[in-house]
């Protein structure tokens, strides 16, 4: 008997061509195909030939019982036709349970599988294998993006780090490594904390018409940058970089004119063809700035 399925087709034979028993598959694991070598083993006992010589196959019947069929493989090799996709008995003995169905008793397995289904199941591995290679070509894709823009990331910062470096302690010298300005900008910023920490609180001033003034004083043809200001009724101090020392005494000199106020000769330092000055401004004597 057989019906078709796709290109090939469903054998089945008449029940007492098949060998059957009732195993105790208790302390076996629950899934089949883990256990198959021992149930081979428990089957044996009930055939008349060796195992070796049986095309085997199972199916459960409850937590503790399995189902056991085969079939001689020489009649399997002799009498089965290559296009035949599964081949199962037509019913179970009397003493199976009235659940069980001859369906799931397929001994066209293992070296009897159909080449049809295992060409099928060779199409299915390549394309699962294909598909698998496609996932990790994406995400390794995407991982390299991810390096990529963690590293342009990184290289971004080092630049800004530098350009900081750079307005808060001046330009480096060559040849001091960027670890050594780092440590040097920490060590400022803990001095300014524990001098803020010290420093009694004091009453803001405003600064802005002192500042309108100042500025109004400033020249603008020479070429002195301030980098920091600080103003009150009872100083001025202006910090800042001239390309020489000359610059910052002119400065001095124009805001000498300065209304209630009297300069202080600057300070200079030269480093790398620039000048660092500090100009102090007190109010006059008896004068109100």
């Amino acid at each position: 008997m057989t019906s078709a399925e796709g290109n090939g087709a469903c054998r089945v034979w008449p029940r007492d061509r098949f060998f059957f028993a009732v195993l105790d598959a208790t302390p076996l694991p629950r899934s089949l195909r883990r256990a198959r070598k021992a149930l081979g083993y428990l089957f044996e006992d009930a055939l008349p030939l060796p195992i070796e010589a049986v095309q085997p196959a199972y199916l459960r019947l409850d937590e503790r019982q399995v189902l056991a069929c085969g079939v001689e493989k020489e009649r399997l090799a002799r009498e089965v036709e290559p296009h035949v996709l599964s081949l199962t008995p037509d019913s179970l003995p009397d003493f199976c349970p009235p659940g069980a169905s001859p369906e799931g008793l397929n001994v066209l397995t293992g070296e009897f599988e159909p080449v049809l289904l295992a060409r099928r199941r060779g199409q299915r591995k390549r394309r699962m294998l294909l598909a698998a290679l496609a996932v990790a070509c994406l995400a390794l894709t995407g991982l390299e993006r991810r390096i990529a823009d963690c590293k342009e990331n990184g290289a971004a910062l080092n630049v800004r780090q530098a350009e900081i470096l750079d307005d808060v302690l001046g330009p480096g010298r060559e040849g001091v490594p960027e670890a050594q300005r780092r440590a040097a900008l920490t060590a400022e910023l803990r001095r300014l904390e524990r001098t803020r920490a010290s420093s009694p609180k004091v009453a803001l001033e405003d600064a802005s018409v002192l500042l309108a003034r100042l500025l109004a004083a400033w020249p603008e043809d020479l070429p002195a940058r301030i980098e920091a200001a600080t103003l009150s009724r009872a100083s001025i101090t202006l910090r800042g970089l001239s390309p020489t020392p000359g610059e910052a005494q002119a400065l001095a000199s124009r805001l000498a004119g300065l209304a209630g106020w009297s300069v202080e000769p600057p300070q200079f330092s030269t480093a790398r063809e620039t000048t660092h000055f500090t100009l102090r401004l007190g109010p006059n004597a008896g004068g109100r700035p």
